[in-house]
């Protein structure tokens, strides 16, 4: 499963070097100050760390000058695309949390009968109805 994931990132590669020896220089020229650049060297990640240096000497090669010219803002990127996807699911936890709460809130008013006009408003209806098939 590893060695197709790796072969997979050598293709990507060879995408942007062209056929015959992964060639660091063209791969950089290539994707060099394109809006993704930073994604397409955290794809092929898996091969840049790969204990076997990609299997052969040329890409051993490639693999040094990569991470050589990369680490360090591969590091950045990572650890930036990694808060992202924290702040997106604090985000996502605190909207479910209030979801929650708005929805705790118009079934108790239904239930305790204190508004007809909350349980007669289509809106809020659907809320208070799936709230009330959960108790």
């Amino acid at each position: 499963m590893k060695q197709k994931l790796i072969q997979s990132q050598k293709d990507t590669v060879l995408n942007h070097t062209g056929s015959g020896k992964p060639s660091f220089k063209k791969f950089h020229q290539s994707i060099k100050g394109k809006k993704d650049e930073m994604k397409i060297v955290y794809s092929i990640d898996d091969l840049l760390h790969d204990s076997e240096k990609g299997g052969a000497k040329v890409w051993a090669r490639f693999i040094r000058n990569c991470l050589k010219f990369y680490d360090i803002r591969l590091k950045k990127y990572k650890t930036t695309k990694r808060n992202q996807e924290l702040k997106i699911n604090h985000v996502n936890n605190e909207h479910q949390n209030t979801m929650g709460v708005v929805i705790a809130a118009f079934s108790k008013i239904q239930h305790l009968e204190l508004s007809s006009s909350i349980s007669e408003d289509s809106n809020l209806f659907a809320f208070c109805m799936i709230s009330h098939d959960k108790e």
